[in-house]
């Protein structure tokens, strides 16, 4: 196995600089736009057709593009030019497109390199499968700064038009004719190469827009980062805060529009960072012993709907097909392991927290609970809104109830543990699809040998409201009267509503039974605030931003202080039993509403007892008839993180400075071979099904 350790070298050897620590979001930017993934090959060995086949199609599934090919020089790897061929001859009979990321780990400013990168360009920019932008395929790097103008003796000697974004810092793209633009590897909170809280800014894609000054630029996206490799000279071991990362950069994404980006990663499972298929083609380097049983795939149903929102020029994601995808930790971080390698650096800045993203067409209660801890209830909005509640040590479970049906019930797939043998700051992933036809109501019953037909109508008590809720709040332009409203009793989405008390809960109007939506042209950031608010007796139709549907099969969002009645018809004689849940001050949850116009992200985050309320980020948001840009207030200095690679043929090892303004980590390559159960009462026949809210 071949280490270059990099990350360790790159201040030392040209110090640092500092990014530009004004974290609004920058112009959306105009032009088609393409999608695609980092692909390490150097774990791809032992792939066959069947594995690129694998990969593609799932790729193409979510609405990727292409993937950017990782490649280390033939001298460490030495299959590929064998993985190269097969992957393009497959990706062409597929219709999907690839590009080369030439790894400076390995690749040098020296004219070995410079022949053997003119070689393979010349073989596959001209390809059909290749990537192509502006009619030039597209070429990117993992750094090599030093490159500099060899770039210009490449680009003579290739026969195919190249654009080309090497991964260099902003300084070294700024006027620069060598190069098309650039690709950015800050994907994670970090501070010089040091783990941060967070949330993720846009600093960085500040910086590389200044620099580029009109040039192309790829930006990156990243769900998760956690490493643990135990090598003889030296420990890459430490996690970047990655709790709530993936739904917050998307939401970036949306904002930025940059004419291309670039998830990273889809398979370097040694950095815990893929939304691949974990399978057996790829080898192993000893990451299995952390990604092995922890699949990643349904982050890819999150991507799906903000790829298709950011290919088609949108604010704000559509939500076509309602899902529930949730992920965490398999341990407290607290908690001591009987490992020889210590704590991640970072640790500290991983929540203890469930998380969960609610892809909905119309509001439901997401209700979860976490080992021993009470039910957390959750009223959640159409669009993509992500929630999380207080970890506890045992099973995972999870409800989604519209109508007062569960739609979806079951348990997450690995408990959270409270012992453990190795530190593991990977997440978990996992979905559930809301059932059709039948569900499960809060009513169950037991039969007896009698066969009498007989109707129960039980009264269910309403869900207990936490001690402290928000009672009062506020918004930005056409959100300011639906927010004040909202806020008041109790339900603000932190996505577009600041909170601005917590108290005792305001008893909220009766409901009315109308399920308003937004008026035609608004984004989805509205549909939850209408749904509420109309729901309330809060919907003028010729002055405001909602209307009542015209339909009167529309859904009523239940109120956390109704009382809730469900008619239960059964054929035998029975005892009904009535299910309460309840929701106690001890438990906290989080809401972000994502789905929301021009709008950045903002968490709140609500704790009790000693704990502070915190609200993370400020928004400035639009009104729907003007176009303006959010901002994020993230104090923080975002910086490149660090990338190892680790390649698995000889242990000779190689280091490669880099001149960093944000210093860059690199990838441990990772090389091995490795459900959901779901928990659900008696169905029966939901009186009324769900119909999803008009856009």
């Amino acid at each position: 196995m071949k280490l270059l350790r990099v990350a360790a070298v790159l201040l030392c050897a040209y110090g640092t600089h500092s990014l530009p620590t004004n974290t609004g979001l920058v112009e959306r930017q105009s032009g088609s736009k393409i999608a695609t993934a980092h692909f390490m090959l150097g774990i791809t060995g032992g792939y066959t057709a069947a594995n690129w086949q694998e990969d593609i199609n799932a790729a193409k599934a979510i609405g990727i593009d292409a993937f950017a090919l990782n490649i280390a020089r033939v001298a460490v790897d030495a299959f590929t030019p064998t993985q190269l061929a097969l992957a393009y001859s497959e990706a062409q009979s597929l219709n999907f497109k690839l590009y080369i990321s030439f790894d400076f780990a390995w690749f040098a400013p020296d004219s070995s390199s410079v022949s053997e990168i003119v070689g393979i360009l010349q073989t596959y920019a001209a390809h059909p499968a290749a990537l192509k932008h502006n009619n030039k395929a597209v070429v990117t790097t993992f750094i090599g700064d030093g490159f500099g103008n060899n770039w210009n003796t490449v680009r003579s000697q290739v026969s195919t038009s190249l654009e080309i974004l090497p991964n260099w810092q902003p300084p070294n793209v700024q006027n620069n004719a060598a190069v098309d633009g650039a690709f950015s590897w800050v994907a994670w909170p970090n501070s010089n190469n040091n783990p941060i809280a967070g949330p993720m800014t846009t600093a960085s894609d500040t910086a590389y827009l200044s620099a580029l000054a009109g040039k192309v630029y790829m930006a990156p996206v990243s769900p998760w980062f956690f490493t643990h490799f135990d090598f003889s000279s030296w420990q890459k071991n430490w996690i970047f805060a990655s709790d709530d990362l993936y739904v917050t950069r998307w939401n970036q994404i949306l904002s930025i529009a940059p004419p291309l980006i670039q998830i990273v990663t889809w398979n370097d499972f040694g950095e815990s960072s893929y939304i691949g298929p974990y399978n057996a083609g790829h080898s192993d380097d000893g990451s299995s012993q952390w990604a092995a049983g922890f699949p990643h795939d349904a982050w890819r149903t999150l991507s799906k709907p903000y790829i298709t929102a950011y290919k088609a020029g949108a604010s704000s994601p559509t939500v076509t097909e309602e899902k529930l995808v949730y992920w965490y930790r398999p341990h407290p971080k607290g908690l001591t392991c009987s490992d020889p390698l210590a704590k991640p650096t970072g640790w500290d800045f991983a929540q203890d927290k469930i998380f969960v993203a609610t892809l909905l067409t119309s509001p439901a209660q997401l209700i979860v609970k976490s080992g021993g801890n009470s039910e957390v209830t959750i009223n959640v909005g159409a669009g993509i809104v992500l929630s999380s509640v207080d970890m506890a040590t045992g099973t995972q479970s999870f409800k989604l109830r519209r109508n007062n049906c569960d739609i979806i019930s079951g348990n997450g797939g690995i408990q959270v543990a409270s012992t453990c043998a190795r530190y593991n700051f990977n997440a978990y992933v996992g979905e559930f699809t809301p059932s059709t036809g039948t569900c499960t109501t809060t009513t169950t019953t037991r039969s007896t040998t009698t066969t009498t037909r007989s109707t129960t109508t039980t009264t269910a008590s309403p869900t207990p409201t936490p001690a402290s809720v928000c009672n009062h709040g506020e918004g930005d332009g056409n959100f300011a009267g639906l927010c004040d409203f909202s806020c008041y009793f109790g339900y603000c989405p932190s996505g577009v509503c600041r909170c601005t008390s917590w108290g005792a809960p305001n008893t909220p109007p009766p409901t009315t039974g109308q399920n308003g939506v937004p008026l035609p042209g608004l984004g989805d950031g509205y549909s939850g605030l209408c749904s509420f608010a109309c729901n309330h007796g809060y919907c003028p139709p010729t002055a405001y931003l909602c209307t009542p549907p015209t339909s009167s099969s529309t859904t009523t969002v239940p109120s956390t202080s109704s009382t809730t009645t469900t008619t239960t018809t059964t054929t035998s004689t029975s005892q009904t039993t009535t299910s309460s849940t309840k929701t106690t001050a001890a438990s906290t949850k989080t809401t972000t509403v994502i789905s929301s116009p021009t709008t950045t992200p903002a968490t709140t985050k609500k704790t009790t007892s000693s704990q502070k309320t915190t609200t993370t980020s400020k928004k400035t948001t639009a009104a729907a008839t003007t176009s303006k840009k959010a901002t994020t207030t993230s104090k923080k200095t975002t910086t490149t993180s660090k990338k190892t690679t680790t390649r698995p043929t000889t242990t000779k090892k190689k280091t490669t400075t880099r001149k960093s303004t944000t210093p860059t980590t690199r990838k441990t390559t990772t090389r091995t071979k490795s459900k959901t159960t779901t928990a659900k009462k008696s169905p029966t026949l939901c009186t009324s099904k769900p119909k999803p809210t008009p856009k």
